[in-house]
């Protein structure tokens, strides 16, 4: 088993790019987020928080309803097409040699599992209806992945050789987003 825990500094720098690559997976749950949020034309569970964007306090009543979300991403909605977060599955990720000559090692990961995002504190979560933005940011203590691995690769001369299954865990993730939207009209 394959146990990497990200604490120092150094072993952060090393896994700068597969951080790089959580984007996809982080994109995928603010984007779980910004549904919540934007519950006036969906017809949420009454459990759901809903905001009315011309209100003087929506800004706290959406960063709320957000807060909210991130708990409930650990049930099923299956009436309004909600599948569960808790853990979200990712059936492929993969994360190239670098170009460091020091490290160079493809890793190939797959059926993920990952856990730790409903735990999430979000500090920011900001529409912007002019610009059409939307930009919010949170910590998550920790995420732990699941999957199985393969590397191939070397670091400094000695060769990295591997498969099996492998524990990621990242530590303190900050999580920063910047989305784009566009209004649709309804029939």
């Amino acid at each position: 088993m394959l146990i990497l825990a990200i604490r120092r500094p150094k072993l952060l720098k090393f896994f700068k790019s597969f951080k790089s690559h959580y984007r996809s997976t982080i994109k995928t749950v603010l984007a779980f987020l910004l549904l919540l949020v934007s519950t006036q034309a969906a017809k949420f569970p009454p459990n759901f928080k809903k905001c009315n964007r011309k209100d003087p306090n929506s800004a706290k009543c959406i960063l709320e309803a957000a807060q909210f979300g991130v708990l409930q991403a650990n049930k099923n909605y299956p009436q309004i097409g909600l599948a569960n977060l808790a853990p979200l599955e990712i059936v492929e990720l993969k994360i190239g040699a670098g170009s460091h000559a020091v490290v160079n090692v493809d890793q190939n990961f797959k059926n993920c599992k990952l856990y730790g995002f409903e735990k999430a504190k979000i500090r920011q979560f900001e529409f912007d209806f002019e610009e059409k933005v939307l930009r919010n940011r949170g910590t998550v203590p920790e995420v732990k992945m699941l999957c199985e691995y393969e590397l191939n690769g070397k670091v400094l001369l000695l060769p990295i050789v591997g498969t099996g299954p492998s524990t990621v865990i990242l530590k303190n993730l900050q999580i920063t987003a910047h989305f784009e939207f566009e209004y649709v009209k309804k029939n």
